[in-house]
């Protein structure tokens, strides 16, 4: 029982340091809790790194419980789905930490002691590449642990030459030769990990220091403060004056609004040509989110708007039980009154690529909500030319720490490309955030108005644009081949 009381108290204070900008400390020692258990467990056992996995991602996911979902028709549903997708997604990231923590058991026993650090953090960066891929159907990477240190951006420079994974590696690495440490009094692990930490922010402070080019503009985020049943409330001819009226207000020539801010298909209408109107007039760049129908599919779309041009993005990735059911058409056939009545009627299509939206000086990588928290999406629209990102989206959905950890994903994207980013969320939080992950301007939750800041149109790219995760996979690859090769030699 006290090895399952040690993951357990691991995974809920891993979970906590996601919760505050002061408790990123966490994320360095409490996983050393599971890695102790398991560097000392003999037996092949699933349980201990379940339960640091499903309370990891209770307490990090917790905003899940809080899903607004009142239009359902029946109450209890909507009480009792929210509830019910927290604890499928805690299932779920417990079965595969479970499934990592099993490998890591098997594999040990043909590795010796010394290498047990290098063979987990290995195998643990393995897990979060492969949970947080966008190919993944169910790909959720909300709980990568460098995701924690986004608060304090010195910390995560790096993750503009190897990616966040990197970042990630020196965490777990650390917790895990601590653990070595404390079961073997081995400091060689510990020794090396405490040096990589410390290069880590030299890394970051030198890097911090360092300002490329790009020509300067005022750029806007829009924060309407209304949520989803506000928002459906208003008229078509309601919505389009309220981008307008903040058009007028925000000084500057890009002005970036929140997903679905006109809630219904744009492009079955002519409010597009007055959108279209207005700007050319103007001299304003707007991106509007909305809906876009064609060919019998509909897509959560961004709409450019630029003096007498009009550019699409469609979202690339689509929320799971939100916007698409994954196997809807199976699913239908068992549960079709569920489905039907209860809670889902349809799916969005999801987007095919990441090029960005360019006009005049402008070209735009565009990012809507769920797409910001997958790496590849960023470094895509990155490598194709953006020189800002736009990342667009509505999180009025949840309450508790999904805007503030959502933030923390805009925050490493910006890192990892070297870009601006201009994030618009309905109801917070909206932030604008300079190439090395500062936030210059930002609207807390619940609040209205709008953020302008100059912004830089980069051009450079960064090394992790050009090579992306490869390095630190190939790294890991042969930490894991080095590990189980000593002691096959021995």
């Amino acid at each position: 029982m006290k090895k399952y009381a040690l993951c357990i108290l691991g995974g809920i204070l891993t979970g906590a340091a996601f919760l505050s900008n002061n408790l990123f400390w966490l994320c360095f020692l409490a996983p050393s809790l599971l890695a102790y258990v398991l560097f000392s467990e003999e037996r092949l056992s699933f349980m201990p790194s379940f339960l640091f996995g499903f309370f990891f991602f209770g307490i990090n996911s917790s905003f899940l419980s809080s899903l607004d979902i009142d239009y359902i028709s029946n109450p209890a549903a909507s009480f009792v789905l929210p509830f019910l997708a927290w604890l499928l997604a805690c299932l779920m990231e417990g079965f595969f930490i479970g499934l990592l923590g099993l490998l890591f058991l098997l594999l040990k026993r043909k590795t010796a002691p010394v290498f047990y650090p290098l063979l987990f953090s290995a195998l643990y960066i393995f897990y979060e590449f492969i949970i947080g891929s966008e190919k993944n159907a169910l790909g959720y990477s909300w709980g990568r642990l460098s995701v924690a240190l986004s608060g304090h951006p010195v910390l995560i420079q790096t993750a503009s030459l190897f990616g966040s994974l990197f970042v990630s590696f020196i965490i777990i690495y650390f917790a895990s030769s601590l653990a070595l440490y404390f079961l073997t009094k081995i400091k060689f692990h510990l020794i090396i990990a405490l040096t990589l930490v410390f290069l880590n922010i030299i890394a970051g402070a030198v890097l911090s220091g360092v300002e490329y080019d790009g020509q300067v503009i005022k750029a806007s985020a829009v924060q309407t403060g209304m949520g989803s049943e506000e928002k459906w409330g208003l008229t078509e001819e309601e919505s389009i004056n309220d981008v307008i009226k903040y058009a007028d207000e925000a000084d500057s020539s890009l002005i970036v609004y929140p997903e679905a801010g006109l809630p219904f298909v744009l492009n079955n209408t002519t409010y597009d040509d007055r959108l279209m109107d207005y700007s050319n007039k103007s001299g304003k760049a707007l991106l509007v989110g909305s809906l876009y129908e064609k060919d019998s599919s509909t897509y959560t779309a961004l709409y450019l708007f630029d003096s007498d041009k009009k550019y699409t993005y469609f979202k690339r990735h689509l929320v799971p039980f939100g916007e698409y059911v994954p196997g809807y058409n199976i699913a239908h056939r068992l549960f079709p009154t569920l489905l039907d009545n209860l809670y889902f009627t349809g799916a969005l299509t999801p987007g095919l690529d990441s090029k960005p939206l360019n006009s005049k000086n402008l070209s735009l990588g565009c990012i809507v909500c769920f797409d910001s928290i997958f790496p590849s999406y960023t470094r895509e629209t990155v490598s194709k030319g953006s020189n800002v990102l736009c990342i667009s989206t509505n999180d009025s959905w949840f309450s508790g720490n999904a805007g503030e950890v959502h933030l923390k994903h805009s925050i490493l994207r910006s890192v990892e490309t070297g870009r601006y980013a201009i994030r618009s969320a309905s109801t917070g939080i909206s932030a604008i955030i300079d190439d090395k992950g500062h936030v210059l301007s930002r609207l807390e939750r619940g609040k209205y108005g709008i953020i302008t800041e100059k912004i830089k149109l980069i051009t450079r790219t960064t090394p992790y644009v050009f090579w992306g995760d490869y390095p630190i996979l190939i790294i890991c690859f042969l930490f894991i081949s080095l590990s189980l090769f000593k002691k096959i030699k021995s």
